[in-house]
């Protein structure tokens, strides 16, 4: 309760904005250009083309009440001819979706956005039980950046939890929370697996390069299997 109180004070001192008509996109951005020295947007489509995603992104994706999908899933995902992911059917499965995020290579990359700092304030007041908080955060992010209807009200905490992981998977499609949201939630079960080779990774492996810069550091802030 400490950390989600501590949290929401936090949130509370930064720019984060719910007015009606506040931009979800302000916030901080890593830029690039391509000047000489200046680095490119390695995820965007000229640099990367096969920046492919699960075909779950559509199915998954729920409808606005005129009947299109999610309107994140409008702007954040391209259609393309199916294909597999490069190496083949042994490292993927065929998707006739990829992602159109990033469309040149100065794109900016978010570090963290109005529209996080929205769903965070959710998470937090979801961590303390204070479920109508949560939901007029979610609610504000699916009428506004998805188009969808809201929701009338949580079934159970259990449905909570699923609303709040559905509108981080598309607010923040392809900003790299996805697997730490589902493992923090107890969810990881929720991730596909699509042939028999493939499994659920329950930690993030640390690269012994970073292993070998902490290892003069105290032992609290080593990461755990480091020497």
């Amino acid at each position: 309760n400490a950390c989600f109180t501590a949290a929401l004070t936090a949130i509370g001192e930064s720019f984060v904005n719910s007015a009606p008509g506040a931009d979800l996109r302000r916030g901080v951005y890593h830029t690039f250009s391509t000047a000489a020295g200046d680095a490119l947007n390695t995820l965007s489509v000229p640099v990367t083309p096969d920046q492919l995603a699960h075909p779950s992104i559509r199915t998954d994706a729920q409808l606005q009440p005129n009947g299109t999908r999610d309107n994140r899933f409008i702007t954040k995902i391209r259609s393309i001819a199916t294909r597999n992911a490069p190496g083949g059917i042994t490292v993927g499965i065929p998707t006739d979706v990829g992602f159109s995020l990033y469309p040149e290579q100065t794109t900016p990359l978010p570090i963290i956005r109005n529209e996080e700092l929205i769903l965070l304030r959710a998470e937090a007041n979801m961590g303390l039980n204070n479920l109508p908080a949560a939901l007029t955060d979610i609610n504000y992010i699916r009428t506004t950046a998805g188009l969808l209807a809201p929701i009338a009200s949580f079934a159970s905490r259990d449905a909570a939890i699923d609303a709040l992981l559905y509108e981080k998977r598309y607010s923040l499609l392809w900003e790299g929370h996805r697997w730490f949201d589902v493992r923090r939630w107890g969810r990881l079960l929720t991730l596909p697996l699509d042939i028999p080779t493939h499994f659920r990774a329950r930690v993030m492996p640390v690269p012994q390069s970073e292993c070998l810069a902490r290892s003069t550091l105290a032992a609290g802030l080593r990461a755990p299997g480091c020497p």
